[in-house]
This record gives C-alpha cells, sequence and structure tokens, in this order.
C-alpha cells in the first residue's frame, strides 16, 4: 500500500497526510487512525470519478483538487470552489469544492455558461 506519514508545519500551523511522499491531505487538528483511512481514500483517482460519474458526491484529496485545477482552466471559479471539464461535454462538469467542514468534495453537476 505504499508508505505513509504524518508531518507538522510551524508555518502553516497544519498536519500533512504524505503518501508516497507527496501531501494527499492537510488538517488544523493532529490525524487520527480514522483520518489517515479517509485520506487514503480520498486520494483513489479511480474510485473517485466512477463514483462521480454514478451520481455521488464524494470526497477528494487534496493532492485531486489541485490535481484537476491545475490539468486544465477551470470553466467556472469560485474562493473555493471551480468547474473543470472539456468544453464539448454538454453542460455536465466535474465540480470540486472545499467545504466548511474542511474536507474536499467532487461531483458532476450541471451549469449553465
Amino acid at each position: 500500500m505504499g508508505h505513509t506519514e504524518i508531518t507538522y508545519c510551524n508555518v502553516d500551523k497544519l498536519f500533512y497526510i504524505r503518501h508516497n511522499d507527496e501531501d494527499i491531505h492537510y488538517q488544523q487538528t493532529k490525524p487520527n487512525d480514522t483520518d489517515i483511512i479517509e485520506a487514503l481514500i480520498s486520494d483513489n483517482w479511480q474510485a473517485r470519478f466512477e463514483d462521480m460519474r454514478a451520481g455521488k458526491k464524494v470526497r477528494v484529496s487534496a493532492r485531486i483538487y489541485w490535481d484537476m485545477l491545475g490539468s486544465v482552466p477551470p470553466i467556472k471559479q469560485n474562493a473555493n470552489s471551480f468547474y473543470c471539464g472539456e468544453p464539448y461535454s454538454g453542460n455536465t462538469y466535474y465540480y470540486f469544492e472545499k467545504e466548511q467542514d474542511g474536507f474536499i468534495y467532487g461531483q458532476l453537476k450541471s451549469i449553465r455558461l
């Protein structure tokens, strides 16, 4: 399953969950075992996108959020959320949002441009 570790950054006062030398999640409180498991599950690209395509709202890792934001220019973007996807895919796009609970969620949503 790879190597997972917890690090703390004094600059931003956050705990980071690193998997295979890559930050996948960060939070203000020290992660417990459940937090670590949820972070690992939320970083599974294939499973997350399959769930989104099936119409589910799912938790995604910070790594997925930032990778998607950087992969193509957002179709629409606000402070803590954005839509992305291919312009020829109709009006349904991948939507990612950082919510007040501190977690990031993704789902397929329709928008009018």
